[in-house]
């Protein structure tokens, strides 16, 4: 499933120099269906995600600055990163007959998934650097992201779609899939240096997306519609 997620919040003191904006990630789940009362169902499944999160700024610099040449604004590329995660989704679906001869149905599904980061307890960071005008090297801009706590957390999940079914009861759907997730993934600071003004400010990542979402479903009966 393919979906666009949130970019990396961030909270900046200073000169608004920090951006980010939305990730292209997704997520590959496998998963097992049960109607039990009037169209009504369950599904839970097992999967792993692939969340994105990037940065860039513009570096501005003004008269009191000791990078050499002043160079004032330039736009920076975004730093492209990902997270990898296990997810185990537990849904309650509903689906409501829009057209027998074509076995159409609305379907609508919400619930939790359970998430559990693969990349543990740790840091990552980096930094840009130029030179003053006599030869000394400068970080310029410096950052921090921070893997912790929680390893495991809960996202929230509404879907919205079509479904199908073949003869054989095997099932076609699309959905339009929104999560919600209040737990950080990541957290990280950055700061600016030598600019001649303080930009500084701290980052988080969480798993918040909007996706569209293909299913093909095997029965497990012949006469199940499933």
């Amino acid at each position: 499933m393919p979906a666009l997620y949130n970019n990396l919040d961030y909270q900046n003191v200073g000169a608004p120099l920090f951006r980010s904006s939305v990730g292209l990630g997704g997520e590959f789940v496998v998963s097992f269906g049960q109607e039990f009362w009037k169209g009504f169902g369950i599904n839970a499944g097992a999967g792993i995600g692939f969340v994105p999160y990037n940065f860039s700024f513009d570096l501005v610099t003004d008269t009191s600055s000791i990078i050499a040449g002043n160079p004032g604004r330039s736009g920076q590329f975004p730093n492209r990163n990902m997270e990898f995660l296990l997810t185990f989704p537990i849904l309650i679906e509903k689906k409501i007959l829009l057209s027998r001869e074509e076995k159409l149905f609305l379907n609508l599904e919400a619930g939790i998934k359970w998430n559990m980061k693969t990349s543990g307890f740790g840091f990552s960071g980096g930094a840009y650097g130029a030179q003053t005008d006599g030869g000394e090297d400068v970080r310029y801009f410096e950052y921090r992201f921070f893997f912790g706590e929680p390893i495991e957390f809960i996202s929230y999940v509404f879907k919205a779609g079509l479904f199908s079914f073949n003869k054989r009861g095997n099932s076609f759907s699309w959905n339009l899939v929104l999560q919600h997730s209040p737990s950080r993934m990541v957290t990280g600071t950055y700061q600016f240096n030598e600019l001649g003004f303080i930009s500084f400010g701290t980052t988080e990542l969480h798993n918040s997306y909007v996706g569209l979402e293909f299913i093909y479903g095997l029965s497990l009966s012949k006469h199940s519609k499933r």
